[in-house]
């Protein structure tokens, strides 16, 4: 139950989060007038999407060990070292932004197709009417964007459960078990204590979630239709 809790916080954190990030920047770059500029954020966001987690994670855990670049610094300026693997923020902070930067990129470009589809006369209707830059967003944009939101939603799920690589390369579960998923959790019980038949179980209320989650966008998809 703790490492089931465990995956659902990160879910909470990286969908919410997540979506106002890639919202805001798609919106900054659907604002952007100079062609070349927009072109080159846009290459330079998504880029990330082609990297290996796994060298994500070993860059960051390079960038953050207590003999990393970070403890380095620390201590030329005179500081203690700082062992972010010992700490609760971790999960909180560390692992979501690793995961931000690398699949941001990937819901911006998607996001800013959605707005830039978005019908102009729309627009120049609520100027006609006097209305402000925050209720054009809310009531013309974000309505606009609820399938997008939708959809990007869903498969963050789904990846959000299946979160391994940045977990295994840059914490391994700890401090303790802290950090520990139900994809994690599997791993180490089949892999490093041989229950096989018990991470099969866990296996499969792993399979029973995602399948519920697929299945309810599946209906829902089907209803639009």
């Amino acid at each position: 139950w703790t490492f089931t809790a465990n995956t659902l916080l990160y879910n909470i954190i990286f969908i919410v989060i997540g979506t106002a990030l890639r919202i805001a920047f798609a919106i900054m770059l659907a604002e952007m007038s100079a062609k070349f500029f927009k072109k080159t954020c846009q290459t330079l966001m998504f880029l990330p999407h082609f990297v290996s987690m796994v060298l994500v994670g070993t860059i960051c855990f390079a960038l953050f060990n207590s003999n990393g670049f970070i403890n380095s610094l620390r201590l030329t300026l005179g500081m203690d070292k700082f062992y972010y693997y010992e700490t609760p923020w971790v999960w909180y902070i560390l692992i979501p932004i690793v995961n931000f930067w690398k699949t941001t990129g990937y819901g911006t470009v998607v996001y800013l197709s959605a707005i830039t589809g978005i019908s102009d006369d729309l627009y120049e209707a609520a100027d006609l009417d006097g209305v402000n830059g925050i209720q054009r967003f809310f009531y013309i944009t974000l309505p606009q964007l609820k399938p997008t939101t939708f959809f990007l939603t869903v498969t963050g799920i789904i990846s959000s459960f299946k979160v391994f690589g940045s977990i295994n390369v840059m914490t391994h579960g700890g401090p303790g078990s802290s950090t520990y998923t139900l994809v994690y959790y599997i791993y180490k019980s089949a892999f490093t204590y041989y229950e096989m038949g018990y991470a099969s179980a866990v296996a499969m209320v792993l399979f029973a979630i995602l399948l519920c989650v697929t299945l309810y966008q599946w209906h829902h998809n089907k209803n639009n239709d």
